[in-house]
């Protein structure tokens, strides 16, 4: 178990994921001069994304393209037999299809589209049998490689940016060919990685041309119908400031009943409730396709008193439910659960279950006073993705700031804290079959572990 964390001993234990620009790694003695950039926590508990050069593979030019970045999505690793079976066996080529529904981490879905001209993605070596190289290039490119992508030795983890263009007709359409070369030497193996991070599309027409001059005016025209008050917004819902609508704009007085008057929305047909500055109270269980957007994370507070129901079991205990619903997001806003006043024994802010496309971006958690376990974030078998995150825990037996339960998070800039339990405190835990790729994350408990991973696999 490979685990890319630093520690820092005192009576707070605090652990953060650091990094810096640079290539892969290989053996210790090449480690001067760069980090790698993600980690995985889990049952495959590396992964490495690196930040090298762009390597542009194939003879023939594209066609004007225009990029169109992506949250980065894992399309291969062989260690899981996700994209491929096996590990690459030296000099045999294999094509990887990248366009169109792939499978990845958190299921198939569709990351490039069909008709892309190019990718961009992060392509990782893990412990080849021998030195050697890897070339990407499109599929069906016809002879031996001729170029290399990563250079790598016996053992190495190398990873590197590589930009490469897609067929975009015939039978390999959207694929790319993968050749691990062990210097001709066949039978060698290595895994691999692939994290798609962009691609590009066909350049659209040329703009648009200048205004000609202004003609004159013609005759004035008979006054339309009144507008629709501004809160009548398609696909908009408001939540009036404090809860307390004034009777003449259209706004709820609760997120809640914003939220259930909410009875079409589709992926095709999004909604969002804006919800004012004021302090919210109520339990909040979230519909597909539906996004919270708050005036800040000192402005919005949506707030309730926990619940006696563990969160292993379901989200009853927990302020804003997001289970077995997809494409949820939640911005700009703070939601607590404090159970000190119900006497409750679960006090939990967040709770996500098998829910698909979950975005948490600049939002604040917490839990806190259950007589049992307080959490700021609770997530189970998902694959949520959260970005300039705080996730705070306080007092009670037990806290965890956050807690991963099966699934694969993504962190981005995130704070995870547990404190003040008579019992165990915990920033962050990872438990059962779990995988987290975390960028510039800290995560502090008092007195206990920051860190700890719970009944994983090896």
């Amino acid at each position: 178990m490979l685990m890319l964390f630093s520690t820092d001993s005192s009576s707070s234990s605090s652990h953060r994921l650091r990094h810096a620009p640079g290539g892969g790694t290989a053996s210790p003695d090449r480690r001067r001069g760069w980090r790698s950039r993600w980690a995985a926590v889990g049952a495959a508990i590396a992964v490495s994304t690196g930040a090298g050069g762009i390597a542009l593979v194939g003879a023939s030019s594209s066609p004007a393209s225009t990029f169109v970045a992506v949250t980065p999505e894992r399309v291969l690793d062989t260690r899981a037999s996700l994209g491929l079976d096996g590990p690459l066996t030296s000099p045999t080529g294999r094509n990887l299809q990248i366009s169109g529904p792939v499978a990845t981490v958190g299921g198939t879905r569709t990351v490039v589209p069909p008709g892309a001209t190019a990718v961009v993605m992060n392509v990782t070596v893990v412990g080849p049998t021998a030195d050697g190289f890897v070339s990407v290039r499109p599929a069906g490119t016809p002879g031996a490689p001729t170029t290399s992508n990563l250079n790598f030795a016996a053992g190495a983890i190398v990873p590197n940016a590589v930009t490469v263009a897609l067929p975009t007709s015939g039978a390999q359409a959207g694929a790319i060919e993968l050749t691990y070369d062990a210097f001709a030497v066949p039978g060698p193996t290595t895994d691999m990685l692939v994290d798609v991070t962009g691609y590009y599309v066909a350049a659209g027409a040329g703009g648009t041309g200048g205004a000609g001059a202004t003609g004159p005016a013609g005759p004035e025209g008979p006054r339309g119908p009144a507008g629709e008050p501004a809160f009548a917004t398609e696909g908009v819902v408001h939540v009036a400031r404090n809860g307390t609508p004034d009777g003449s704009n259209g706004a709820f007085d609760s997120v809640q009943a914003a939220v259930a008057s909410i009875t079409d929305a589709s992926i095709t047909k999004p909604y969002v409730v804006k919800i004012g500055p004021g302090i919210f109270d109520g339990q909040v269980t979230m519909k597909s396709n539906v996004t919270l957007q708050g005036a800040g994370i000192r402005d919005t507070i949506l707030r309730w008193t926990g619940g006696s129901r563990s969160p292993f079991s379901d989200g009853a205990s927990a302020t804003v439910d997001i289970s077995r619903v997809t494409e949820v997001k939640l911005y700009d806003l703070t939601v607590q659960s404090n159970a000190g006043p119900s006497s409750a024994g679960f006090a939990v802010g967040i709770w996500i279950s098998n829910a698909n496309d979950v975005r948490l971006t600049r939002v604040e958690a917490g839990g806190a006073n259950g007589s049992s376990e307080s959490y700021g974030v609770f997530a189970r078998g998902s694959a949520p993705q959260l970005t300039d995150v705080r996730a705070n825990a306080l007092g009670g037996s037990n806290t965890r700031g956050m807690m991963i339960e099966g699934g694969f998070a993504t962190l981005r800039r995130v704070e995870a804290t547990g404190s003040g339990a008579s019992s165990t405190n915990r920033g962050l835990e990872a438990f059962g079959g779990t995988s987290v790729r975390a960028e510039d994350l800290t995560a502090t408990a008092s007195g206990n572990t920051g860190i700890a991973v719970v009944n994983v696999g090896s």
